[in-house]
């Protein structure tokens, strides 16, 4: 379903994918995160945008989805995070899972570094603003056993910062030397697979110790991630 998604994913994406029960604040330690969703779970787990799950949301098929304000209420976005008006005629202002009550709205939780949140259809969302360019150089294999492998499915978020389809790639040496400059034969440096060096292709049996970077798309400079002190639903 997911190259990336590792056994402790599991359990998290059937919390983070689930619906919120309105009235679990009258059912305190018995709810859990709310319903199973196993749409929504299969969704997150097929998701291009693994951030979302790092940030405690689900991926809608375009952007990151946090949640939707419980029915009467209105969702909020102020001071970089994400708000919604109180429900006086229920047993409690704040009836949304982990939602706190400040004096004046609930406050459900604060907005994920680096992305770039919005309302729609009182729906709280965000979408990526990462930063552009190449990652750091990467070095997860040593050239004992087969070789050196630097496989670009073993490079999955959020152990590692990259994102999802890199545009291009680079590989050296970790003295700094570039894999073309080296007497290694047979290395590939492919952007959709990695970096691979077996040592048996080699004349003394063994690969230099390589890294490797990728490069990810340019966002739109004229449009950067300003901190989002306050924004309200867009009609739907």
């Amino acid at each position: 379903v997911n190259r990336c998604l590792r056994p402790a994913d599991v359990p998290e994406i059937l919390k983070t994918s689930t619906d919120p029960i309105v009235d679990a604040a009258d059912y305190p330690g018995q709810v859990g995160t709310g319903r199973l969703n196993a749409n929504r779970a299969v969704a997150l787990a097929q998701a291009e945008d693994y951030a979302c799950l790092v940030a405690g949301a689900w991926y809608d098929g375009s952007n990151c989805y946090i949640g939707t304000p419980p029915p009467g209420t209105v969702g909020i976005i102020w001071a970089n995070a994400y708000y919604y008006t109180p429900d006086h005629g229920g047993n409690t202002p704040c009836p949304y899972p982990g939602s706190e009550f400040d004096g004046f709205n609930c406050k459900v939780m604060d907005v994920p570094e680096l992305v770039r949140p919005f309302m729609w259809l009182n729906s709280w969302h965000y979408e990526s603003c990462a930063t552009p360019g190449w990652t750091d150089w990467l070095n997860r294999d040593m050239p004992g056993g087969d070789g050196d492998f630097e496989d670009l499915a073993n490079f999955c978020p959020p152990d590692y910062e990259i994102c999802a389809k890199p545009i291009a790639m680079q590989c050296r040496t970790t003295s700094g030397v570039y894999w073309t400059q080296k007497e290694d034969v047979n290395v590939r440096c492919d952007r959709d697979y990695g970096l691979s060096c077996r040592n048996s292709d080699q004349v003394d049996n063994e690969c230099e110790d390589y890294e490797v970077r990728f490069f990810c798309p340019d966002l739109d400079e004229d449009d950067p991630c300003p901190t989002t002190m306050g924004q309200f639903p867009v009609p739907g």
